[in-house]
């Protein structure tokens, strides 16, 4: 398949400086964007300058009374307006002061990241008004239609959205606040949206991406809203720099939106009291201004003058500069917390929580330095608490607390308490920077260990012994981590141990469940949960995947995991496993060692560059007799200088030690392994070309085979330095080979060899469907003359996947492109297989890791939600990728995309871009070069393509004369050549794609239909968009814009409807705004894409019910609303 058979052509019209913004060509997209049109084309407005005057303008243009002005983030549209400035009086924005980007004209906010103009238009009465459970903090509640119900969050809910909702409540700032679960024994009411906020919106009003639902009981879906009911706290004036409810901390005061530090000179009591009060707190102290050394507030306020009757630390006087004089440091408060009943106990008191040790200094409880804390401290302050024992813990650093003290020195036996231990006050300096932990138990907290479904007993799923019952383990925290097998390992007389893979499957048992979450060494597994243990039966589908599988290594081990039989070898010496010298390691040594690691045919040395070689010095060297039960038992000396390491192969069969050179076979991974004197190893890639493979896979009885590279870790030795084949030989050690030697190799890098053998039946012919016919669209395959669907369940389909199969249909790359769901899927036909490329293989045929299996879909398997989607590019595209029709243009140079640099691009270089890419020429239009300034230069796309020279007549870019140069800065900076297109909308006839749908209803039957727009036998909206059909998101859809849609087909009548059901037609149409005069809906206003967030990823299309006003009876409106 080539490009060129699907060429349009068409010319581009210049936006000028004279330009100005369309008539009724202003709204605000569903996102908070304010969208305007120049000449036709679409856009945004830049940030810099606009304010509530603006908005407000804009609103009332819009027949809204309330309006809010933001900035938001938006790099899917080019910037068109620039400098807006509204009295307040104009009725329209367009008849405010602005400018069309272009020339002098820029937009260059502070931030790049909040580059675009927002606005909220609304009416009060229909304005919902938020607030929590609690003062300050709680879960969210929302009050509409005079109902107050739980807010019900459809999606993300982050800390913007609590930002935005405690502003909301006239609060200054917010945060997440982490609850427990409503119960629904509470019978519980909700009022369920969808909210993307990015940080600015004025009212989450501005966040609102879909329509409200009311959850009542009874529940159709119990769980719909009881995991999803967002809980805040929102803080005034004055916070400290601690999460939460803390007491103590550094004090903020919000000021030019941030919280900012205050000096501590003038900072007194009345001052204190002013904070503490204010945060629900009854009084406090001043503390020391270096309690803390880490908080995030910058230093600004000073002279701060409280009379201790203010309500909130604003109303104080202070001074604001961003270099104040200030001889102390930030102010910090120590407030007494009438709920704790830890704030009576007086300074030197200690507790441990969460295993951190903590004791009061000032009021204020903080934590020690790590540094020289041993578990005779640890075991003072555990038996303090009434235990028996206890271990040091090295524990993260808490930053929200106070460090005050480090070299604790306890007595054994002497000291009772920490108090009375030996300790330094000075933390200026922690070398450690940790905070001293202790882990406390009693004498019968410990379990003992074994493992099941194993041969030998260094390897299995792990079973514990406690309360004399034993069970498998099941870790509910779903990772048992290299700790917690460490210490599992060490318990049973190991040295170390990792997870067994090769057993990581389901158990069916009984089980001791817990959570774990080992940090460091512990001396029993108690130390590590956050639960009690719990008995459970065969029954708990969760602990059936999470019983651990273990794999334990002694005092010697080769470097490669598990059973392999080659690899460095390793003695553990000096507390870690240390490389072993080749000198004087003879056919005694290796006896040993391969007998002790379960091979009892001996072994040989390979060359150390097998594994590419080991580099330093190896003091460590071992003599044996021969008859030695373990290494360790030889007589050791110190063997340096000694630079190659003992690289073992034990046979593993009395077979393979006498099988010699030449035999091969191919891995399950399609490597290839060749045989060299009884041990299996690898082929250096290196000049393993298609000729050597076929050869390899003639010898395997292929007709052909394809030489691929394999760079994954792979366990066995590289003991083939090359083999070179002219084609014509009948088996590998025919050709020529070279064997790595000590002596280095030449090997250029640690690929290795593989091969993808297949007969000409084998072939299979691949196509994309469902999208425009030939650059996207599902992935099918016809394989053994029957097509079907590609179904992909057991990975994840990657650009690198989608670069593989582009190129095999002929464009130069592709990336993965998301598609709906399926409709109907019953009865469709898939391939089943694993399709996993690394990018560099020839063909898609080359990336499958299993067989090919028939699937036809009868509602039980995954396939349709596994179906690769992908969008393939020719020579050209645009930086917004896809079906974007404007942004700047990349050309593909040397498998890489470059910018072209605007200084020679005129208006013939920009028609043939755009008659490329498969729009209109006719409509075409180039921008500005900064319109997207703040989304390529992040892309790092400096100008490549000097100068573009076209004479508008070339059918593509490549036909052009142009000039390359890989020299940063020869184009003027950043002068990106942006065009922006039209798509066709035609009246010809319009083009099918073959279906292999099989289904009894086939609901794309359309009831009525123009060239243009269709309404379905299920009532969804149809439209003809780029070139094929495709759907409208049903968020913003209402009765307005479904009356306009029936008009075109003889109703004069619509009422809007909501479909939930999965389809395969993509959709390019959002928010539709049509005002109820248009005479098509191709007419109204819209959206081009969904939000991050977007509303219609749940098969929601919009749907409409037409009708004449003389004829429609509610009873049947009904029952039609229901198909």
């Amino acid at each position: 398949m080539t490009l060129r058979r699907y060429v349009v052509f068409v010319y581009l019209i210049t936006i000028t400086l004279s330009a100005q913004i369309d008539d009724n060509s202003t709204w605000v997209d569903q996102n908070g964007l304010v969208r305007v049109k120049v000449d036709r084309t679409e856009g945004k407005i830049c940030s810099v300058s606009w304010d509530d005057e603006d908005a407000k303008v804009l609103c009332r243009g819009l027949g809204k009374t309330n309006s809010k002005s933001y900035i938001k983030y938006d790099q899917s549209a080019p910037t068109l307006i620039a400098d807006v400035k509204c009295v307040g009086t104009e009725l329209r924005l367009e008849d405010c002061h602005y400018s069309v980007l272009g020339g002098n004209v820029t937009c260059s906010p502070t931030y790049s990241s909040w580059n675009s103009a927002g606005a909220y238009c609304y009416n009060s009465n229909d304005e919902v008004t938020y607030s929590t459970e609690h003062v300050r903090y709680g879960r969210v509640l929302a009050t509409r239609n005079g109902y107050e119900r739980y807010l019900c969050k459809n999606g993300d809910f982050s800390y913007h959205h609590a930002n935005v909702v405690c502003w909301n409540m006239g609060y200054k700032a917010g945060e997440i606040f982490e609850m427990e679960h409503l119960s629904m024994s509470q019978n519980p009411s909700w009022w369920k949206n969808s909210f993307e906020c990015q940080g600015k919106e004025p009212l989450l009003g501005a966040c609102i991406r879909s329509t409200w639902e009311d959850i009542t009981p009874p529940y159709f879906d119990q769980n719909v809203c009881i995991y999803h009911t967002p809980s805040v706290l929102c803080h005034g004036s004055a916070r400290l720099h601690t999460e939460l409810f803390n007491s103590s901390g550094v004090v903020g005061l919000y000021h030019d939106d941030a919280y900012r530090a205050i000096c501590s000179d003038d900072f007194d009591s009345k001052a204190v009291a002013v904070v503490c009060n204010s945060l629900g707190f009854a009084g406090g102290f001043k503390a020391p201004s270096n309690s803390y050394s880490s908080y995030n507030y910058y230093t600004r306020i000073a002279n701060l003058t409280c009379s201790g009757t203010e309500k909130s630390l604003d109303q104080c006087s202070y001074d604001y500069s961003t270099s104040p004089s200030c001889n102390s440091g930030p102010a910090t408060v120590a407030c007494i917390d009438p709920n704790d009943p830890d704030s009576v106990l007086p300074d030197g008191s200690t507790k441990i929580v969460n295993q951190k040790v903590l004791i009061k200094l000032h009021d204020i409880w903080g934590t020690i330095c790590y540094d020289n804390w041993d578990d005779v401290d640890a075991k003072t302050v555990c038996k303090q608490h009434g235990f028996d024992d206890g271990q040091s813990l090295q524990l993260s650093r808490d930053s929200r607390l106070p460090r005050w003290y480090k070299n604790v020195t306890c007595q054994d036996g002497t000291d009772q308490t920490l108090e009375t231990c030996e300790k330094s006050t000075n933390t200026d300096y922690c070398y450690y920077t940790f905070d001293a932990g202790a882990y406390c138990f009693n004498d019968t907290d410990k379990v003992t260990f074994s493992f099941t479904d194993s041969n030998t007993t260094n390897y299995g799923r792990l079973q514990i012994t406690r309360e004399n019952k034993t069970h498998h383990l099941c870790d509910k925290s779903g990772y048992f981590n290299y700790q917690e097998m460490k210490f599992v390992c060490k318990e049973m007389g190991f040295i170390t141990g990792q997870e067994y893979v090769d057993l990581k499957s389901r158990v069916y048992s009984d089980y001791w469940s817990n959570n774990l979450n080992c940090k460091n060494s512990v001396p029993t597994l108690d130390a590590c949960t956050s639960d009690s243990w719990k008995e459970e039966t065969t029954n708990s589908n969760e602990c059936q995947y999470n019983v651990p599988s273990i794999f334990c290594y002694g005092n010697v081990r080769l470097h490669t995991d598990f059973f392999n039989a080659t690899g460095f070898l390793k003695v553990y010496k000096d507390n870690r496993y240390q490389m072993v010298c080749q000198n004087n390691f003879g056919s005694k040594q290796l006896n040993v060692v391969c007998n002790e690691l379960g091979f009892h045919h001996g072994g040989r040395l390979i060359p150390s560059e097998a594994y590419r070689g080991f580099y330093g010095n190896i003091p460590n060297g071992y003599t044996c007799g021969g008859n030695e039960k373990s290494i360790i038992d030889c007589t050791s000396f110190d063997a340096s200088p000694c630079e190659q390491p003992a690289t073992v192969a034990c046979f593993e069969s009395l077979e393979e030690k006498l099988a010699g050179t030449g035999s091969v076979k191919m891995s399950i991974d399609d490597i290839v392994l060749m045989m060299v004197d009884g041990v299996w190893g690898t082929i250096c890639a290196d000049g393993f070309d298609d000729n050597t493979a076929t050869v390899m896979c003639k010898q395997q009885g292929y007709e052909h085979g394809i030489s691929i590279i394999k760079s994954e870790r792979y366990a066995k030795p590289m003991l083939t330095e090359s083999v070179n084949c002219i084609g014509s030989e009948t088996r590998l050690n025919d050709c020529q080979i070279d064997l790595v030697t000590d002596n280095g190799t030449q090997c250029s890098n640690d690929k290795r060899a593989g091969v993808k053998c297949y007969n000409s039946a084998d072939i299979n012919q691949y196509s994309l469907v469902d999208g425009d016919g030939y650059r996207y669209g599902r992935l099918m395959v016809t394989h053994n003359n029957k097509t079907g669907y590609v179904c992909s369940r057991d990975s994840y389909f990657d650009n690198d996947d989608a670069h593989v199969l582009c190129k095999q249909l002929g464009f130069t790359t592709g990336e993965r492109y998301n598609m709906p769901s399926f409709q109907n899927p019953f009865g469709t036909r898939f391939w089943s297989n694993n399709l996993d490329c690394s990018s560099n293989e020839p063909n898609v045929d080359t990336c499958m890791k299993g067989v090919w299996m028939k699937i036809i879909h009868d509602g039980m398997d995954t396939c349709p939600y596994h179906v690769p989607s992908v969008f393939c590019y020719g020579q050209v595209r645009l930086h917004t990728k896809f079906l974007n029709t404007s942004g700047a243009v990349l050309i593909r140079h040397n498998d890489r995309w470059v910018s072209v640099c605007s200084d020679a691009f005129d208006d013939n270089a920009a028609r043939v871009v755009c008659g490329e890419l498969g729009f209109i020429r006719d409509e075409g239009k180039t921008l500005s070069t900064n319109s997207f300034y703040d989304s390529i230069v992040p892309m790092n796309w400096s100008p490549y393509i000097l100068s573009l020279n076209c004479t508008g007549n070339e059918n593509y870019v490549s036909d052009c004369n142009s000039t390359y140069n890989g020299t940063y800065g020869i184009c003027d900076a950043y002068n990106y050549a942006v065009v922006s297109c039209k798509p066709y909308t035609t009246t010809t006839s319009i083009p099918t794609t073959q279906s292999y749908l099989q289904t009894t209803y086939n609901s794309l039957l359309p009831i009525a239909s123009t060239n243009q727009t269709r309404w379905l036998s299920d009532k969804r909206v149809s439209v003809y968009v780029n070139g094929m059909w495709s759907g409208i998101c049903h968020s913003g859809f209402d009765d307005i814009d479904a009356s306009v849609f029936c008009k075109e087909f003889g109703f004069n009548k619509g009422i809007a409807l909501q479909k939930y059901v999965p389809d395969h037609q993509p959709r390019y149409r959002y928010n539709i705004q049509c005002s109820g005069t248009e005479f098509s809906i191709l007419d109204c206003p819209y959206d081009t894409y969904d939000g991050d967030n977007g509303t219609c990823h749940y098969y929601s299309d919009a749907s409409a019910f037409c009708f004449n006003n003389n004829t429609c009876k509610l009873n049947f409106f009904l029952s039609s609303a229901l198909l």
